[in-house]
């Protein structure tokens, strides 16, 4: 009798291993596949997108095309509509211009650009969904890069604003649909100068005045 009881723990113990053993090598059912990522690169302004370049892509992979003035990021709505193109279409990214700016946009340093995505007959297709837009920026002086902010300029030259940060010397912004789109720039205030100016003077007189004690001190020493 003993020696079943034995076994039978020893059994026991070997069953209770055994599926400790399984659970561990068991892979977890949330474990999330990696993404995959496609990015696209034209050394020019435009960037033809083929009946078939997207097709067989998954929507939720990272899709990036890459031209000389910025980048698009396609999500995954942007993509599924892309992937069932029937004919080519164009992508294209403009340069900052000044070109087309009122007088007062000129005087406050606004620059133009403008993204399109065209069908081959040269009428605009429209987004399937948002995409992000990078785009290059090289802040002037005294410019304020978390003020910057970008406009679209509608059919009728209303403008209407963008959710806009600056991240990695890029200005980068969401939007569903492509048209010409105006950068506004934020400047320091005479305010915020006069702050930093008394800022400096302040840092400089009290580094003359421990000079000065100090030389004091010498001379009595």
């Amino acid at each position: 009798m003993p020696n079943a009881v034995h076994m039978l723990s020893v059994t026991s113990a070997l069953i209770l291993a055994m599926a400790a053993l399984c659970i561990a090598f068991v892979p977890e059912s949330n474990a999330e596949d990696p993404v995959e990522s496609y990015v696209y690169e034209s050394s020019n302004e435009s960037f033809p997108i083929r009946a078939n370049t997207l097709f067989g892509i998954d929507p939720a992979s990272h899709v990036q095309i890459v031209t000389m003035n910025g980048a698009i990021s396609l999500s995954s709505d942007a993509i599924s509509d892309l992937r069932t193109i029937s004919s080519d279409v164009t992508l294209t990214m403009s340069g900052l211009t000044t070109e087309d700016l009122t007088p007062a946009q000129a005087d406050k340093g606004c620059k133009m650009f403008s993204i399109t995505l065209r069908n081959s007959d040269g009428t605009n297709h429209p987004l399937g969904g948002m995409v992000t837009v990078s785009l290059p920026y090289e802040p002037g002086y005294l410019e304020i890069t978390s003020g910057i902010s970008v406009k679209h300029v509608a059919s009728d030259g209303t403008l209407s604003d963008m959710p806009t940060h600056y991240e990695e010397g890029c200005i980068v912004f969401e939007t569903d649909h492509f048209s010409e789109f105006i950068i506004v720039p934020a400047y320091e205030t005479y305010a915020d100068l006069l702050l930093i100016s008394l800022s400096i003077l302040t840092l400089l007189a009290v580094g003359v005045l421990v000079l000065f004690l100090l030389r004091m001190r010498k001379i009595h020493t």
